[in-house]
């Protein structure tokens, strides 16, 4: 992938890998994909989901509930990080990137409940796994760092969401979620 002439890269998930799409620097576009979830790793989401329907959330601020990590959480996260070490490097590397903290996240990874029509933001410089705590369809909307473009999305609990500083929108209702942050650097 040549990098000067690639601004910005965008999947869409329909389509399981990225795909460049030229835009001026002052653009911004929502940088996300899905990743589908091996049998394994749905095994455990599903025990994390069982797990955090049995608890109380802590308010962090309005729209967003914590439930920090639970142990079910914990090894759902531990597991997905091993799956997905060797992908995600070379995703970041096609950005001319690495993931610092691919092993022991910089950032605690938390599982939250994000209600209706409030937004989930990224911080700059890191990219993030998102894994459904539930076994719906989810309506979502993905929201670029800037706030100026976003894009809708519906959202299977087969599948994470990888994002790159991009906000997450509870479009339908409330919805649970993993929520890995990932640091990224130059490499």
């Amino acid at each position: 992938m040549p990098k000067v002439a690639l601004s910005r890269v965008v999947c869409f998930s329909r389509v399981f890998s990225w795909l460049p799409i030229l835009t001026y620097p002052s653009m911004s576009t929502p940088l996300y994909r899905t990743v589908p979830l091996s049998p394994h790793i749905q095994a455990l989401q599903q025990d994390a989901t069982t797990e955090v329907l049995t608890l109380h959330p802590v308010k962090t601020r309005t729209g967003l509930f914590t439930y920090g990590l639970p142990k079910a959480c914990q090894l759902l996260c531990e597991a997905l990080l091993q799956d997905l070490a060797e992908d995600l490097q070379m995703w970041a590397g096609g950005f001319g990137m690495v993931v610092k903290d691919i092993k022991m996240p910089e950032i605690s990874p938390q599982a939250f409940r994000l209600e209706k029509g409030n937004v989930s933001t990224l911080l700059k410089g890191y990219t993030a796994l998102v894994v459904a705590l539930g076994n719906a369809k989810y309506d979502v909307e993905l929201i670029s760092r800037d706030k100026t473009s976003s894009q809708q999305e519906t959202w299977e609990s087969s599948s994470a969401l990888h994002l790159r500083e991009t906000g997450l929108k509870a479009q339908g209702g409330n919805i649970r979620f993993l929520y890995i942050p990932l640091h990224l650097e130059p490499e």
